[in-house]
Protein backbone atom coordinates (compact mmCIF):
# COMPACT_ATOMS: atom_id res chain seq x y z
CA UNK A 1 0.00 0.00 0.00
CA UNK A 2 2.88 2.34 0.63
CA UNK A 3 6.57 2.57 -0.05
CA UNK A 4 8.74 1.73 2.93
CA UNK A 5 11.13 4.41 4.12
CA UNK A 6 14.77 3.51 3.54
CA UNK A 7 16.64 4.72 6.59
CA UNK A 8 20.37 4.05 6.81
CA UNK A 9 20.49 5.62 10.27
CA UNK A 10 21.63 3.43 13.14
CA UNK A 11 19.37 5.41 15.46
CA UNK A 12 16.08 6.05 13.66
CA UNK A 13 14.02 3.11 12.46
CA UNK A 14 12.00 5.15 9.96
CA UNK A 15 13.14 8.74 9.54
CA UNK A 16 15.30 11.31 11.34
CA UNK A 17 12.26 13.60 11.10
CA UNK A 18 10.83 11.66 14.03
CA UNK A 19 13.18 13.70 16.19
CA UNK A 20 10.53 16.46 16.16
CA UNK A 21 8.00 14.07 17.66
CA UNK A 22 10.45 13.01 20.34
CA UNK A 23 11.06 16.70 21.08
CA UNK A 24 7.34 17.28 21.67
CA UNK A 25 7.34 14.51 24.27
CA UNK A 26 10.56 15.74 25.88
CA UNK A 27 9.25 19.31 26.19
CA UNK A 28 5.97 18.15 27.71
CA UNK A 29 7.62 15.81 30.23
CA UNK A 30 10.26 18.38 31.17
CA UNK A 31 7.72 21.15 31.68
CA UNK A 32 5.68 18.93 33.99
CA UNK A 33 8.75 18.06 36.07
CA UNK A 34 9.74 21.73 36.31
CA UNK A 35 6.25 22.70 37.46
CA UNK A 36 6.32 20.03 40.15
CA UNK A 37 9.72 21.19 41.42
CA UNK A 38 8.86 24.90 41.44
CA UNK A 39 5.09 24.87 41.91
CA UNK A 40 5.14 26.84 45.16
CA UNK A 41 7.08 29.74 43.63
CA UNK A 42 5.21 30.05 40.34
CA UNK A 43 2.61 32.85 40.06
CA UNK A 44 -0.96 31.97 39.14
CA UNK A 45 -0.61 33.60 35.70
CA UNK A 46 2.38 31.43 34.86
CA UNK A 47 0.50 28.32 35.96
CA UNK A 48 -2.46 29.23 33.78
CA UNK A 49 -0.20 29.72 30.76
CA UNK A 50 1.55 26.42 31.50
CA UNK A 51 -1.82 24.67 31.82
CA UNK A 52 -2.88 25.86 28.36
CA UNK A 53 0.46 24.90 26.79
CA UNK A 54 0.51 21.48 28.45
CA UNK A 55 -3.10 20.77 27.44
CA UNK A 56 -2.21 21.50 23.81
CA UNK A 57 0.99 19.46 24.02
CA UNK A 58 -0.87 16.57 25.61
CA UNK A 59 -3.47 16.64 22.86
CA UNK A 60 -0.68 16.68 20.26
CA UNK A 61 0.96 13.78 22.07
CA UNK A 62 -2.19 11.66 21.92
CA UNK A 63 -2.93 12.59 18.32
CA UNK A 64 0.61 12.73 16.92
CA UNK A 65 3.65 11.66 18.97
CA UNK A 66 2.31 8.79 21.05
CA UNK A 67 -0.07 7.89 18.24
CA UNK A 68 2.55 7.53 15.51
CA UNK A 69 4.91 5.75 17.91
CA UNK A 70 2.29 2.99 18.32
CA UNK A 71 2.29 2.25 14.61
CA UNK A 72 5.94 2.85 13.80
CA UNK A 73 8.34 2.86 16.80
CA UNK A 74 10.92 5.57 16.28
CA UNK A 75 14.19 3.87 17.14
CA UNK A 76 16.15 0.89 15.84
CA UNK A 77 17.60 -0.15 19.24
CA UNK A 78 14.70 -1.73 21.19
CA UNK A 79 16.02 -0.29 24.46
CA UNK A 80 15.52 3.25 23.13
CA UNK A 81 11.91 2.48 22.24
CA UNK A 82 11.43 1.16 25.77
CA UNK A 83 12.98 4.30 27.26
CA UNK A 84 10.87 6.52 25.03
CA UNK A 85 7.75 4.67 26.18
CA UNK A 86 8.67 5.55 29.76
CA UNK A 87 9.44 9.17 28.86
CA UNK A 88 6.19 9.54 26.97
CA UNK A 89 4.22 8.00 29.82
CA UNK A 90 5.56 10.78 32.05
CA UNK A 91 4.54 13.28 29.39
CA UNK A 92 1.08 11.70 29.07
CA UNK A 93 0.57 11.13 32.77
CA UNK A 94 -0.69 7.76 31.52
CA UNK A 95 1.14 4.58 30.36
CA UNK A 96 1.95 4.63 26.66
CA UNK A 97 1.36 0.86 26.44
CA UNK A 98 -2.21 1.16 27.72
CA UNK A 99 -2.85 3.86 25.14
CA UNK A 100 -1.50 1.43 22.54
CA UNK A 101 -4.13 -1.16 23.53
CA UNK A 102 -6.93 1.40 23.32
CA UNK A 103 -5.79 2.79 19.98
CA UNK A 104 -5.33 -0.58 18.28
CA UNK A 105 -8.87 -1.45 19.37
CA UNK A 106 -10.00 1.74 17.65
CA UNK A 107 -8.27 0.78 14.41
CA UNK A 108 -9.59 -2.77 14.54
CA UNK A 109 -13.22 -1.69 14.65
CA UNK A 110 -13.04 1.76 13.07
CA UNK A 111 -15.35 3.94 15.20
CA UNK A 112 -18.25 1.57 14.53
CA UNK A 113 -21.97 2.11 15.09
CA UNK A 114 -23.80 0.47 17.99
CA UNK A 115 -24.72 -3.16 17.56
CA UNK A 116 -28.55 -3.26 17.39
CA UNK A 117 -28.65 -6.33 19.65
CA UNK A 118 -26.12 -5.49 22.37
CA UNK A 119 -26.39 -1.71 22.13
CA UNK A 120 -22.59 -1.52 22.29
CA UNK A 121 -19.78 -0.68 19.90
CA UNK A 122 -16.76 -2.94 19.49
CA UNK A 123 -14.56 0.16 19.33
CA UNK A 124 -14.55 1.24 22.96
CA UNK A 125 -13.65 4.81 21.99
CA UNK A 126 -16.27 5.10 19.25
CA UNK A 127 -18.13 8.42 19.20
CA UNK A 128 -21.33 6.36 18.78
CA UNK A 129 -20.85 4.22 21.93
CA UNK A 130 -22.71 6.61 24.23
CA UNK A 131 -24.74 8.32 21.54
CA UNK A 132 -28.53 8.43 21.26
CA UNK A 133 -28.59 5.43 18.93
CA UNK A 134 -28.72 4.69 15.24
CA UNK A 135 -26.13 6.61 13.30
CA UNK A 136 -26.09 9.62 15.60
CA UNK A 137 -22.89 10.24 17.53
CA UNK A 138 -22.66 11.42 21.10
CA UNK A 139 -22.66 15.24 21.22
CA UNK A 140 -19.16 16.67 20.97
CA UNK A 141 -19.37 18.40 24.35
CA UNK A 142 -20.31 15.19 26.18
CA UNK A 143 -17.72 13.06 24.41
CA UNK A 144 -15.10 15.69 25.24
CA UNK A 145 -15.93 16.40 28.88
CA UNK A 146 -17.05 12.96 30.07
CA UNK A 147 -14.98 10.74 27.77
CA UNK A 148 -11.78 10.88 29.86
CA UNK A 149 -13.63 9.32 32.83
CA UNK A 150 -14.80 6.32 30.80
CA UNK A 151 -11.42 4.77 30.00
CA UNK A 152 -11.65 0.99 30.36
CA UNK A 153 -8.31 0.37 32.08
CA UNK A 154 -9.09 -3.29 32.74
CA UNK A 155 -9.92 -3.89 29.09
CA UNK A 156 -6.75 -2.11 27.98
CA UNK A 157 -4.67 -4.26 30.31
CA UNK A 158 -6.27 -7.48 29.08
CA UNK A 159 -5.60 -6.50 25.46
CA UNK A 160 -1.95 -5.76 26.22
CA UNK A 161 0.23 -8.70 25.05
CA UNK A 162 2.13 -10.48 27.81
CA UNK A 163 5.41 -9.55 26.13
CA UNK A 164 4.60 -5.88 26.83
CA UNK A 165 3.45 -6.27 30.45
CA UNK A 166 6.95 -5.57 31.82
CA UNK A 167 7.14 -2.39 29.76
CA UNK A 168 3.70 -1.41 31.01
CA UNK A 169 4.83 -1.91 34.61
CA UNK A 170 7.85 0.36 34.07
CA UNK A 171 5.68 3.05 32.50
CA UNK A 172 3.12 2.83 35.30
CA UNK A 173 5.89 3.15 37.89
CA UNK A 174 7.19 6.27 36.12
CA UNK A 175 3.74 7.87 36.19
CA UNK A 176 3.20 6.95 39.86
CA UNK A 177 6.65 8.31 40.71
CA UNK A 178 5.85 11.67 39.13
CA UNK A 179 2.45 11.90 40.85
CA UNK A 180 3.95 10.74 44.15
CA UNK A 181 6.75 13.31 43.95
CA UNK A 182 4.19 16.01 43.17
CA UNK A 183 2.07 15.05 46.20
CA UNK A 184 5.13 15.02 48.44
CA UNK A 185 6.53 18.36 47.22
CA UNK A 186 3.27 20.30 47.03
CA UNK A 187 -0.33 19.05 47.09
CA UNK A 188 -1.18 21.82 44.64
CA UNK A 189 1.27 20.34 42.12
CA UNK A 190 -0.42 16.96 42.49
CA UNK A 191 -3.87 18.44 41.87
CA UNK A 192 -2.47 20.45 38.97
CA UNK A 193 -1.19 17.26 37.31
CA UNK A 194 -4.53 15.54 37.84
CA UNK A 195 -6.30 18.47 36.20
CA UNK A 196 -3.90 18.27 33.27
CA UNK A 197 -4.55 14.53 32.98
CA UNK A 198 -8.21 15.37 32.38
CA UNK A 199 -7.75 18.50 30.23
CA UNK A 200 -5.24 16.88 27.86
CA UNK A 201 -7.40 13.80 27.45
CA UNK A 202 -10.49 15.96 26.95
CA UNK A 203 -8.75 17.95 24.21
CA UNK A 204 -7.74 14.69 22.56
CA UNK A 205 -11.30 13.37 22.80
CA UNK A 206 -12.55 16.53 21.11
CA UNK A 207 -9.97 16.15 18.34
CA UNK A 208 -10.97 12.50 17.91
CA UNK A 209 -14.65 13.47 17.65
CA UNK A 210 -13.79 15.93 14.90
CA UNK A 211 -11.73 13.27 13.09
CA UNK A 212 -14.69 10.87 12.88
CA UNK A 213 -17.96 12.81 13.05
CA UNK A 214 -20.11 12.76 9.88
CA UNK A 215 -17.96 10.01 8.35
CA UNK A 216 -19.33 6.57 7.44
CA UNK A 217 -18.05 3.64 9.51
CA UNK A 218 -17.67 0.21 7.95
CA UNK A 219 -15.04 0.94 5.30
CA UNK A 220 -11.37 1.91 5.52
CA UNK A 221 -12.13 4.41 2.76
CA UNK A 222 -14.97 6.28 4.49
CA UNK A 223 -14.70 5.79 8.27
CA UNK A 224 -12.87 8.99 9.18
CA UNK A 225 -12.38 12.60 8.14
CA UNK A 226 -9.51 14.20 6.24
CA UNK A 227 -8.51 17.83 6.11
CA UNK A 228 -5.78 19.07 3.78
CA UNK A 229 -4.95 22.53 5.08
CA UNK A 230 -1.21 23.13 4.58
CA UNK A 231 -0.60 25.03 7.80
CA UNK A 232 -2.66 22.55 9.82
CA UNK A 233 -0.78 19.55 8.48
CA UNK A 234 2.59 21.25 8.92
CA UNK A 235 1.83 22.03 12.57
CA UNK A 236 0.09 18.71 13.24
CA UNK A 237 2.53 16.40 11.40
CA UNK A 238 0.08 15.38 8.65
CA UNK A 239 -2.64 14.36 11.09
CA UNK A 240 -5.12 15.94 8.69
CA UNK A 241 -4.62 12.94 6.42
CA UNK A 242 -6.76 10.89 8.78
CA UNK A 243 -8.66 8.79 6.25
CA UNK A 244 -5.33 7.96 4.68
CA UNK A 245 -4.07 6.86 8.09
CA UNK A 246 -7.08 4.61 8.64
CA UNK A 247 -6.58 3.18 5.16
CA UNK A 248 -2.97 2.30 5.93
CA UNK A 249 -2.15 2.68 9.64
CA UNK A 250 1.45 1.53 9.22
CA UNK A 251 2.33 4.29 6.76
CA UNK A 252 4.86 6.70 8.24
CA UNK A 253 3.43 10.18 8.83
CA UNK A 254 5.67 11.61 6.10
CA UNK A 255 4.10 9.17 3.60
CA UNK A 256 0.46 10.00 4.28
CA UNK A 257 0.08 12.79 1.67
CA UNK A 258 1.08 10.34 -1.08
CA UNK A 259 -1.85 8.08 -0.12
CA UNK A 260 -4.38 10.79 -0.97
CA UNK A 261 -4.37 9.62 -4.59
CA UNK A 262 -5.65 6.19 -3.47
CA UNK A 263 -8.66 7.59 -1.62
CA UNK A 264 -12.21 7.81 -2.92
CA UNK A 265 -13.23 11.04 -4.69
CA UNK A 266 -13.82 13.77 -2.13
CA UNK A 267 -17.55 13.91 -2.86
CA UNK A 268 -17.82 10.27 -1.73
CA UNK A 269 -16.13 10.66 1.66
CA UNK A 270 -15.88 13.27 4.40
CA UNK A 271 -13.32 16.02 3.73
CA UNK A 272 -13.36 19.39 5.48
CA UNK A 273 -11.46 22.53 4.59
CA UNK A 274 -8.53 24.03 6.48
CA UNK A 275 -8.50 21.82 9.61
CA UNK A 276 -10.59 19.26 11.51
CA UNK A 277 -12.06 22.11 13.57
CA UNK A 278 -14.29 22.88 10.57
CA UNK A 279 -16.02 19.50 11.03
CA UNK A 280 -18.49 20.74 13.63
CA UNK A 281 -21.35 20.93 11.14
CA UNK A 282 -22.70 17.97 9.15
CA UNK A 283 -22.79 20.08 5.99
Amino acid sequence: MHEMIDSSSKLWSQSPKDCWLVLVSLVEASLKVIIVLYFGSLPATALMVCAIILTLLNCMNYEVTGHYFIHRPFFKPPVLNSLFGILNSIAFGFPQTLYRAEHLNHHQFGCDYKDPVTGLTRDESSIYRHGPGGRRPEPAWAYTLVGPFRENLTGMYRRTPKRLRRQLALEALAVVALLGAAAWIHIGAFLFLLALLWSGSAASHYQSWLEHAHATPGSRLTDSVSSYGRVYNWLWFNNGYHQEHHFCPTAHWTELPALRAQMLPEDRRRVVRHAHLWNLSDR
